[in-house]
């Protein structure tokens, strides 16, 4: 009977060692389900997040490679990603004709700003942070209020000197 009791604890001492090493743990990791278009560092150098044509942006870990968020709000290909300063916030613009702004550590929607009759192509964190430059695909620069979503002005390119006025407009308010 010592010899059994014996036995068996032999035999669950030697399947919990080498059956701990043995096994192995299956997470799924869906990633992009189509080609990414862009993608940001995070200002602590981090985390990434990344946007697809599959419609999806993706926070990920750099050190593990695992995806910690997925923010599924647009309904089209996203064109661009950016973090703030601070690395709170995600700014992303998508062919949905749509530029929103997202909570980095709970994933809520702060804003979505729908894009006046041009196409939305990138958008991006002013210098102060405190507005949202949205770029069309017809030289056309938006400037939204990043707290209340509002658009504060739209400037078209004129042909003839349309690189000044972006550079007198930013050196003016100082985005």
């Amino acid at each position: 009977m010592y010899q059994n009791l014996l036995a068996l604890f032999l035999l669950l001492s030697i399947n919990l060692v080498y059956g701990q090493e043995t096994r192995l743990e299956t997470i799924l990791q869906k990633g992009h389900s189509k080609f990414v278009t862009c993608a940001d560092f995070h200002p602590s150098g981090e985390f990434v997040v990344t946007g697809g044509y599959d419609n999806a942006i993706i926070l990920w870990n750099l050190k593990s490679g695992k995806e910690i968020r997925v923010y599924n709000r647009h309904t089209a290909s996203i064109w661009s990603v950016d973090f703030s300063m601070d690395g709170n916030q995600i700014l992303s613009s998508s062919a949905d004709q749509s530029i929103k702004l997202f909570n980095t550590r709970t994933g809520d929607l702060i804003h979505s700003m729908p894009f006046p009759k041009d196409d939305i192509r990138q958008a991006y964190f002013s210098y102060n942070g405190q507005h949202i430059i949205g770029l069309s695909n017809r030289d056309g620069l938006f400037v939204f209020d990043r707290i209340s979503g509002k658009l504060i002005g739209n400037f078209k390119k004129e042909y003839g000197i349309g690189q000044y006025q972006y550079k007198r407009y930013a050196i003016q308010y100082r985005i």
